[in-house]
């Protein structure tokens, strides 16, 4: 009896230190284009588009780029919304320029971090 209760004591002690200390990577999957993987992020799992898109551009490689949202403020509000359809996003009453320009502060801070 005294074994019994040894190993599942053990056994709990396994499992609360591996889902403690997972260092699973993040959701890293590709996309073709940011819009893409913006679209899966805010539409389908209904995060913020701040949230959507800085885990864009730190997480994802976007058409093989990664990090996808270049150095800069400038340079990630560019693509953001430049011409290049992989890298832009589509401006809606959601996704404007600044929100765009936040989320790009957001993403520079934490890409250096």
């Amino acid at each position: 009896m005294r074994f019994i209760r040894t190993a599942i004591l053990a056994a709990a002690v396994t499992v609360s230190a591996f889902a403690c200390g997972n260092n699973a990577p993040p959701d890293a999957d590709p996309f073709a284009t940011m819009q893409l993987c913006f679209d899966e992020h805010h539409t389908t799992e209904s995060l913020p588009v701040n949230d959507a898109i800085v885990i864009c551009c730190l997480d994802h490689p976007i058409n093989g780029v990664h990090p996808s949202c270049g150095n800069t403020v400038a340079e990630c509000t560019a693509r953001l919304e430049g011409t290049d359809p992989v890298g832009m996003l589509t401006q809606t009453a959601d996704v404007t320029t600044a929100v765009i320009m936040a989320a790009c502060q957001d993403y520079v801070t934490k890409k250096g971090q």
